[in-house]
């Protein structure tokens, strides 16, 4: 059974590429008769069975079919109490054993390894972020920079030129210049002695 969760009701809407990306995944991992729950919106750090009304639906049709359930992620299943002051904490032994407990038996698992981090590189939230930038039909990494103006550079020199000068002029040194700007030395005394800045 493809299960998926969020914490919020303003989350519902990225539900559907959840499901629909372990739908994927456990096509392409030739996996048969896959059943879509509608998913679940509540606190992954919360284990009581009452607050969990939408999981213990899923459970219920589980034990009814003889069923797994899958998840994408350990994330998407189960939050660790500390996870709303710390996005890095992974559930503790007793957190995870208190989340088992709601599928009274039922087999669960997940797509990616229980030991996939959180963040950083092969990190959950990127796989998370790309899939929702395909969901919305955007190519996943960073979006290409826009092409400078033409003149661009010139219009910045000219700019540090004039505002190299003026320092000077107030009698600044070439060292005090140079660590303002974040311009050479040799840079600044250039400008200061071409004959069109006289």
């Amino acid at each position: 059974m493809n299960a998926a969760r969020v914490s919020e009701r303003s989350q519902a809407s990225h539900l559907a590429s959840q499901l629909l990306g372990n739908h994927q995944k456990l096509e392409w991992l030739f996996y048969e008769n896959i059943i879509d729950t509608p998913g679940e919106i509540a606190r992954g750090y919360i284990f009581d069975s009452d607050y969990r009304k939408a999981l213990n639906e899923i459970v219920k049709l589980a034990e009814e079919l003889n069923a797994i359930i899958v998840y994408q992620d350990l994330d998407r299943a189960i939050r660790s109490n500390r996870y709303p002051d710390d996005n890095y904490a992974m559930p503790t032994a007793a957190e995870f054993e208190e989340w088992i407990k709601l599928f009274r038996g039922v087999p669960v698992t997940t797509i990616l390894p229980f030991d996939t981090p959180r963040m950083g590189k092969g990190g959950i939230r990127g796989m998370e972020s790309a899939r929702g930038m395909r969901a919305n039909g955007n190519k996943p990494g960073p979006k290409p920079k826009a092409p400078p103006k033409p003149g661009y550079m010139n219009d910045r020199r000219k700019t540090k030129i004039g505002q190299a000068l003026e320092m000077r002029e107030h009698g600044l040194t070439l060292r005090q210049v140079s660590d303002a700007l974040g311009i050479p030395r040799s840079t600044i005394s250039d400008w200061e002695n071409r004959p069109d800045n006289k």
